[in-house]
């Protein structure tokens, strides 16, 4: 009886380590979960707000804009000769 009573003592000991360890890896996947959520909702509206600021440029040059025309538009604005 001692034996099995120190078998389930080791069995308990092991399922509450197993257990803990298995909640904090679902805390850390709810962390994750959240923190890629927020990221991309940043990252819609960061696109949204960079599309309506690319249509004005367009607007403005009468041409649609290549990412080598953003960067030169940039670039220019960042050399003080945009205002």
């Amino acid at each position: 009886m001692k034996n099995e009573i120190e078998k389930l003592k080791k069995l308990t000991n092991v399922y509450s380590e197993v257990h803990s360890a298995l909640n904090e890896i679902q805390n850390e996947v709810i962390r994750l979960a959240t923190m890629r959520s927020e990221l991309s909702e940043v990252l819609k509206n960061t696109r949204c707000e960079e599309k309506k600021i690319i249509n004005k440029l367009e607007k403005t040059y009468n041409k649609k804009l290549k990412s080598d025309d953003i960067l030169e538009i940039i670039k220019t604005y960042e050399q003080g000769l945009i205002l």
